[in-house]
């Protein structure tokens, strides 16, 4: 499997929500595609749904990703369904004892396989509640160790906070959250709304734009 696009202190108060918000992805300055990014919270439950629909070539390609978290951040579940064309893959994972457990379902094909975490580093990701449950301070990083349900490989994210600052949506300014990520050696340069929810994000070539 290639690699896919990547998509995300003070306590304040666990609440239930659901959000969804819609980016444009441009490339070269033309859009490609767009990205519909859903989260709903519950207690200390957050799911993440990440749906990715690109035309290219002439060949329509739709990704849903779904990604499950426990209230410290750490990854419970992950799925990857995927289509293009005829040709379609299904990828489920689940975490235990020191090891992802993946079940692939790929043109109708079913396999299993196990790949145990290579380091002690933690899988909890507190920068997943950031903006939720948390308010970061600003130059805070966060460490950990993630598993990649597009190239199903173990990696490393570092999310730093960098505090406030603004980004030009269209015709207009908006004051933001900016986070500094890089996730297995990819770069991202993420703007967010005071709920954690992506405006702009920016990759090495690719820009997502929220939609208004």
């Amino acid at each position: 499997m290639r690699p896919i696009l990547v998509l995300v202190g003070t306590a304040v108060s666990t609440t239930v929500f659901a959000q969804t918000v819609t980016l444009d992805a441009y490339q070269n300055g033309k859009v490609i595609g767009n990205v519909q990014y859903a989260r709903n919270v519950h207690g200390g439950s957050q799911t993440n749904v990440t749906t990715i629909h690109t035309t290219q070539k002439g060949i329509t390609t739709t990704l849903v990703m779904t990604a499950v978290f426990d209230a410290k951040g750490k990854t419970v579940s992950r799925r990857l369904q995927a289509k293009a064309g005829p040709q379609s893959v299904d990828v489920q994972v689940t975490f235990s004892k020191g090891a992802a457990q993946v079940s692939i379902l790929e043109n109708g094909k079913k396999s299993n396989r196990t790949f145990p975490q290579p380091s002690q580093m933690t899988t909890e990701d507190a920068s997943s509640w950031w903006f939720i449950t948390t308010k970061p301070k600003v130059n805070v990083t966060v460490k950990s160790q993630n598993f990649d349900i597009a190239t199903l490989k173990w990696g490393e994210i570092e999310s730093t906070y960098k505090g406030r600052k603004s980004v030009k949506i269209g015709n207009k300014t908006i004051n933001a959250n900016l986070i500094a990520q890089v996730r297995s050696g990819r770069s991202s340069t993420i703007y967010a709304d005071d709920q954690g929810m992506p405006l702009v994000i920016e990759q090495a070539t690719t820009r997502f734009v929220r939609r208004p």
